[in-house]
């Protein structure tokens, strides 16, 4: 019979996830909390509320085009409820009016 020999190769082996160590995870964990620690260059501002809507937030124009778009939709509400009242109004009695002149 021939001798085979084993030779190592140069790249790592990886060892199964179930095999971890200790040691291997708390090196995984210092490696994630030095990258989450470096400062990224364009550091959002969080904002000093919970609700995250237009009326509430710390910017002047979104509060204003907020309020804006209420006093519009508040607006269309009231005017087409008074439109139809309206419409309502003039058919019953524009309609008899319309009637009484044709028939005199």
């Amino acid at each position: 019979m021939a001798k085979t020999t084993v030779t190592q190769t140069s790249a790592p082996v990886k060892k199964p996830a179930v095999a971890r160590t200790v040691s291997d995870v708390k090196e995984d964990l210092s490696r994630t909390q030095a990258r989450n620690s470096k400062p990224t260059k364009a550091v959002k501002k969080e904002d000093t509320y919970s609700y995250k809507g237009w009326l509430v937030s710390d910017r002047f124009l979104k509060r204003c085009f907020a309020i804006l778009g209420h006093s519009l939709v508040a607006s269309l509400i009231i005017y087409g409820i008074i439109m139809a009242v309206c419409l309502v109004f003039f058919m019953i009695f524009g309609f008899s009016a319309l009637v009484a002149a044709l028939i005199h």
